[in-house]
């Protein structure tokens, strides 16, 4: 019994020594359970939220071209051409795939994606802390509202994962790649 605080104190040193060496790949991990964790609850909100409905409504009307119904139609039968509905599209796709449990998985999907990226940004900053930075990270990213955000199934998370996205790249000194100048102009 005298040896739990010796050896959890060693497994602590442990696993900030692992931190330390390989921080982005940890957090990645970290994230990837919490992702787990949250994927069970993802489809208990009782019904669809009125954002998700309508978000996903314009995604179906720029996918299949269909306007006769729903909340979309501009009249005449014509959904506005735009190249700048990532979101919805992808929100659509998702329905499609898995029903309503399709959007919140797409959401929470990229709801941690946006706390792995801001840590990646927070890390450039702190790089000697990086428990410090995992912790900014977190805290941002699991704020009350944010949480909510990427819990209720919409594509704010997928908007602030590109544009945090967009920012890794553009500070990424003499890296600009088509890929990175490609990511950067589909976040603008």
């Amino acid at each position: 019994f005298v040896m739990l605080p010796t050896a959890l104190r060693r497994l602590m040193y442990r696993l900030e020594d692992t931190f330390r060496r390989t921080p982005v790949q940890v957090m990645a991990v970290l994230l990837g359970v919490t992702f787990l964790l949250l994927l069970p609850s993802a489809i208990l909100s009782p019904i669809p939220w009125m954002d998700e409905v309508m978000i996903t409504e314009y995604g179906r009307a720029l996918l299949t071209g269909e306007t006769g119904y729903g909340m979309t139609s501009l009249g005449f039968g014509h959904v506005a051409p735009t190249l700048f509905y990532l979101g919805p599209l992808a929100s659509e796709i998702a329905y499609q795939t898995a029903g309503h449990f399709g959007i919140r998985f797409l959401s929470i999907f990229f709801g941690m994606a946006s706390v792995l990226a801001l840590f990646v940004l927070s890390y450039r900053m702190l790089i000697d802390r990086p428990v410090l930075a995992a912790a900014l990270a977190m805290a941002a990213g699991f704020s009350l509202n944010y949480a909510q955000n990427f819990r209720s199934g919409r594509v704010d998370s997928l908007s602030i994962t590109c544009a945090l996205l967009a920012l890794i790249f553009l500070t990424m000194p003499g890296r600009a790649t088509a890929f990175s100048t490609t990511v950067v102009l589909m976040c603008v």
